[in-house]
């Protein structure tokens, strides 16, 4: 369903008869998935072809081709097209949790996409809680996931100067115990705010705003574009505006995918479709600390052992400006009884990748983009980037974070056949 203005639903799904009789498809869709062979679980987030209407509540799986008779239960989530205001698109997506193959295995597998639409609806162990009138917590079963929070909030304990209202972010950011792993309004920088993204630079003709500290500039959410929730996971879609001068510059879609955790470990996938309304407009990261971008302030102050690992290993010095495909900040943050963390993943497909970090052991994690250089837009043109936060059990360790790494990007190699 989409929710519009003032928490109203209005339909959202299409019809997906029309899409069956124009494909030819029946029961079985006749798409068949090719998957990289892997022997870790692979978290998939694939595109589907645009052709594929989607009705809401069909049960959907992939049933393995040539294997043991495997069938992994898949969601099918739709796209999220131009709705006539000028925002950008986001594709239609599967997402489904493919099981490690039973044996080596150094070849692709393939999964047939099967409709069972039938069948009773599939059940799904998430569900959105609305936290008041400023924002929406997901919850996994009992546990608490992540609460975005859309609407404008302050803190008291901030001096007058840094009461700086911000919105369109997520905080807390909960571990797989309970533990709050996210920061908001630290005290050595009051305007880091949880799971973000903002850039210290955006200049639109001879004017230039500070999205970082929120000077001249403010996130606004607009509406829901759909909450979406099946066995493998729960999609939360948004539409934000950036506003500067009390002007709207640019359009602002995100898409959370948060799949199922597992004994160790969750996946949160990140999807940001941007569009320029006025231009050009230029992005640009911090000189020689190149911050600006997505960023994450882990609740460092006062956790014990905190732990910043990269490819490279663990390190004990704080990093500025280093190039990399990922970092994870880990500790045993307040509250918890063992230590816990998150990394960050940018997908080798991410423009120049690898991105430019910052890294402190206060739990700043802030992966750069488009850097110092910057990057100039005309209006009008689009803007997505993926990402994703692998949330887990445990210290950082090195073996543990490449192979999930590596898992990720097996994932952004499958296709349609």
């Amino acid at each position: 369903m989409q929710q519009g203005r003032g928490g109203r639903i209005v339909p959202f799904f299409l019809s997906f008869v029309a899409g069956c009789a124009a494909l030819g498809f029946g029961d079985e869709s006749g798409l068949v998935l090719v998957v990289p062979g892997c022997q870790t679980a692979l978290h998939v987030a694939v595109e589907l072809p645009a052709a594929l209407e989607i009705k809401e509540g069909s049960a959907w799986q992939l049933a393995e081709i040539g294997g043991r008779g495997s069938k992994v239960a898949a969601q099918l989530v739709p796209s999220i097209a131009d709705d006539g205001s000028g925002n950008s698109v986001l594709p239609p997506l599967l997402l489904a949790e493919i099981p490690p193959a039973q044996f080596p295995l150094t070849q692709p597998r393939r999964f047939r996409l099967e409709n069972h639409a039938a069948e009773a609806k599939q059940q799904s162990v998430f569900r959105f809680v609305e936290v008041g009138d400023i924002a929406l917590r997901l919850t996994e079963g009992e546990k608490p996931v992540y609460a975005y929070n859309y609407g404008f909030l302050a803190d008291p304990r901030a001096p007058e100067d840094k009461k700086r209202l911000r919105s369109c972010y997520i905080h807390p950011l909960w571990g797989l115990d309970g533990e709050v792993l996210t920061d908001d309004f630290p005290p050595d920088h009051y305007y880091h705010h949880g799971l973000f993204w903002a850039w210290p630079y955006v200049t639109l003709g001879e004017k230039q705003y500070d999205q970082w500290t929120y000077v001249n500039t403010a996130f606004r959410f607009e509406r829901w574009l759909g909450r979406n929730t099946g066995p493998p996971a729960a999609v939360l879609v948004a539409e934000n505006g950036w506003y500067a001068d009390q002007r709207k510059i640019m359009a602002e879609r995100i898409r959370l995918c948060c799949f199922r955790a597992g004994a160790e470990s969750r996946v949160l996938d990140m999807e940001f479709a941007w569009l320029p309304l006025e231009g050009p407009l230029t992005l640009r990261g911090r000189e020689r600390k190149g911050y600006g971008g997505l960023s994450v302030r882990f609740a460092g102050v006062g956790a014990q052992n905190p732990l910043i690992t990269t490819p490279a290993g663990p390190t004990a010095e704080e990093l500025v400006g280093v190039r990399l495909a990922w970092a994870d900040f880990s500790a045993t943050f307040r509250g918890a009884e063992g230590p816990s963390g998150a990394a960050l993943f940018v997908p080798p497909q991410h423009p120049n990748f690898p991105l430019t970090w910052l890294l402190r052991y206060t739990g700043t994690v802030c992966a750069g983009w488009p850097g110092p250089e910057g990057r100039t837009f005309a209006q009008g043109e689009r803007i997505y980037l993926k990402y994703r936060l692998w949330i887990h059990k445990g210290l950082g360790e090195l073996n543990r974070l490449k192979e999930a790494y590596e898992a990720y990007v097996a994932s952004r190699e499958c296709k349609w056949e």
